[in-house]
């Protein structure tokens, strides 16, 4: 695996192989439809309609002085903002070269807008480059084809990774979920709760800026390696390496407590303060609910779904 894709584990885009770890604003305006629905069905067996697709086309974390304030106590709640100058060269790099394909969809999409504001649905999936051997150079400018990797979908064909509620008015977009598993393709699952996005259309509804922020659970940190030693995890770095602790309270038992030895996860101590939990694992433990918060910024442009394609062919893509 390509180690910058590697490292960006901050978004799942690697995990452990099989068994070695636990799973886890104004007036009326006419619109853009955007390219035609697209069946989703072939391989899944199911009729999944893509409305109106976008390709992230640059993203990375806000300074941690930027996000949302996730817990309602008046203050920004980004923790892992700290370590956006570090992070934010690999996201772009591997945004532009192609690694990483992220598909942003809402559908259905209005026929029209105005200030009144109109339910939609939003979700993100990973995808492939359609073309031909994968061509990253044609990707951002309205005439990138990919495909989505059909484990993206769940048993009854729904997106695994979509918000609980999504609102359009004038040019502003707004969306929540109180818990969001991305899914990287033969990479794992990041699990993400409490998220929030606000973003805002150009006036030709082509272009997409938006904000995410959200608390990443400890657990989905605990199974996602660190490339530098593939023996640690994100979340021993983290703590070990770092010294950036969980900082939003999931579970309301106040912040758990994690004990490191030679910068990996050896014990999580309980919010009560008192229960102690031992192993390099402990925070998949359901005693162990509390995350990290973190907040994104995306930018993206048009795409076109072409398909659906199996998983098999996605792990033979950079």
């Amino acid at each position: 695996m390509n180690l910058r894709a590697c490292l960006l584990g901050a978004v799942a885009a690697c995990t452990p192989g099989p068994g070695s770890s636990p799973s886890i604003h104004g007036g009326k305006q006419a619109l853009d439809s955007g390219p035609p629905d697209t069946d989703a069905g072939g391989s899944l067996g199911c009729d999944y309609k893509f409305g109106k697709t976008f390709i992230v086309s640059s993203m990375g974390w806000l300074e941690s002085s930027e996000g949302f304030d996730l817990d309602d106590d008046g203050e920004v709640d980004n923790n892992l903002g700290r370590l956006s100058g570090l992070i934010n060269p690999l996201y772009e790099s591997t945004v532009k070269d192609g690694v990483r394909l992220e598909i942003f969809e809402l559908t259905p999409w209005p026929e029209s807008i105005g200030e009144e504001p109109i339910a939609t649905g939003a979700a993100f999936f990973w995808a492939i480059d359609a073309d031909e051997p994968p061509d990253p150079s044609n990707n951002f400018y309205g005439e990138g084809q990919f495909k989505i990797v059909n484990e993206q979908f769940d048993v009854n064909c729904s997106p695994m990774s979509r918000l609980d509620w999504t609102s359009v008015h004038g040019r502003r977009l707004q969306g929540k979920a109180d818990r969001f598993p991305f899914v990287v393709t033969w990479r794992g699952t990041a699990d993400y709760r409490k998220v929030v996005f606000d973003g805002e259309f150009d006036n030709d509804f082509k272009h997409l800026r938006g904000r995410v922020g959200a608390a990443w659970t400890s657990c989905s940190l605990s199974v996602l390696p660190w490339p530098l030693d593939l023996g640690s995890s994100l979340l021993d770095a983290f703590v070990g390496i770092f010294d950036i602790r969980p900082d939003i309270d999931l579970d309301g038992d106040g912040l758990e407590e994690l004990i490191t030895e030679n910068q990996r996860i050896v014990a999580c101590i309980d919010g009560d303060g008192k229960t102690r939990i031992e192993g390099k694992y402990c925070a998949c433990d359901p005693r162990i609910a509390d995350g990290y918060s973190v907040a994104y910024f995306m930018e993206m442009v048009p795409a076109q779904v072409v398909g659906v394609s199996d998983w098999r062919e996605a792990d033979t893509r950079p």
